[in-house]
């Protein structure tokens, strides 16, 4: 009313972090090693991201909160969790520093003799746009300018060169066995560590190993996500590009060659760039559009690409089907599983149930082919990885 002055208050949120699936090494970050097929929480209420290893069975995980605190827990093979040590932790420990923004782990397990280990490198940016690395550096995808193997672990962050690098969510990604990509902010592409299949995009030899960031042609690149043989970015003016390994159909359009290794644009214009609007993982592919409809493609494990059946009559699908529905905002698939959350706040899971980790208390080897409900109306940020789920919720 005229004449009459009103104070507003903004509310405060908490900001909760749940985990759930698979916990082997303690990645749940429970204090155990208990599997939990319905989420539960991770003690603290300022958690703002979380997410796992990009590849393997997903034995470390991180979380930044709003303080800017990065935290890190599991698996510690290689000093990949920043602690200057190699124990591995069950429960959250920070790592050194208050201005974190972002952080990829690079997990993968690989067979010695009989015995399994696990390696690991982590990427993380800072709020300044410097670039930090550490863990394993058998490729050479810590960036620091070695060969490969000349530096076997380094267990406390290292920078790398530069002070541009985009800070964003959704500009840095990294794959095992060992690659990295990162966005800077003038919307160059750079790549350095294993050049498996092509999937650095730079127009080089298979396998090839490169030890410092180096830079894919354009300047408009605005978002990244990578898995193990393959990547996919999308650039500011809507278009979606796959380089990198072709057998399961990933790059989103049929083609008789094995791989691909420099840059092929997928169909469309209207694909959507911003935090959680592509992911990557295992041999399929997942990323929304502007108008909110979320498309799919890969090999079909166990109902991943969420078509109501449990594998496409061919196993795979070489170009984008749509999941139902047009609200769809945050997606994260990793091959074996995918989780969403719709602009509603509900959160949705499907492929592989085992390990509990559709969240829908039930564990069941074979394949949720349609996307089910997580209990809850306040999600707001999802992660994931083979076996094991993470989101943060809004109280």
């Amino acid at each position: 009313y005229v004449g009459t002055a009103y104070t507003f208050q903004a509310r405060a949120y908490d900001y909760q972090l749940w985990s759930w699936g698979n916990n082997n090494t303690g990645q749940l970050g429970q204090n155990s090693r208990t599997y939990y097929s319905s989420p539960i929480q991770i003690p603290g209420t300022t958690w703002r991201r979380a997410e796992q290893s990009t590849f393997g069975q997903a034995y470390d995980a991180w979380g930044t909160k709003t303080d800017g605190t990065l935290w890190t827990w599991g698996k510690n093979t290689q000093g990949q969790l920043g602690h200057n040590s190699t124990i591995s932790y069950s429960s959250p420990v920070q790592v050194p520093g208050t201005t974190w923004s972002d952080m990829v782990h690079i997990g993968v397990e690989v067979n010695q003799g009989g015995a399994n280990s696990t390696y690991g490198a982590s990427m993380a940016v800072k709020t300044d746009g410097t670039l930090w690395a550490w863990g394993d550096n058998e490729h050479g995808q810590l960036g620091l300018n070695q060969g490969p193997g000349q530096l076997a672990a380094i267990s406390s962050p290292v920078q790398v060169p530069g002070t541009t690098w985009n800070t964003a969510i959704g500009t840095l990604s990294g794959a095992a066995p060992g690659r990295i990509q990162v966005i800077k902010t003038d919307g160059t592409l750079w790549g350095w560590g294993q050049n498996s299949q092509g999937s650095l995009g730079l127009n080089q030899a298979h396998n090839l190993k490169i030890s410092s960031p180096t830079q894919l042609p354009g300047t408009t690149w605005s978002n990244v996500s990578t898995s193990l043989y393959y990547t996919m970015a999308t650039k500011t003016d809507g278009t979606l590009w796959g380089m990198g390994n072709t057998t399961y159909g990933t790059l989103g359009h049929p083609t008789a060659a094995n791989y691909i290794s420099s840059p092929v644009q997928i169909p469309g214009t209207t694909w959507a760039n911003g935090e959680g609007k592509l992911s990557v993982g295992g041999n399929s592919v997942a990323a929304i559009k502007t108008d909110g409809t979320l498309w799919v493609w890969g090999y079909n494990y166990n109902g991943v690409l969420g078509q109501n059946q449990n594998a496409h009559p061919t196993g795979t699908v070489s170009s984008p089907v749509q999941i139902p529905g047009t609200t769809w905002d945050k997606v994260s698939n990793q091959g074996y599983s995918s989780l969403a959350r719709k602009t509603d706040g509900t959160l949705w899971a499907w492929g592989f149930g085992g390990y509990g980790i559709i969240g829908n208390n039930t564990s069941v080897n074979g394949g949720y082919s349609s996307p089910t409900q997580i209990p809850g109306t306040d999600w707001t940020e999802v992660g994931s990885n083979q076996y094991s789920n993470y989101a943060i919720k809004r109280i």
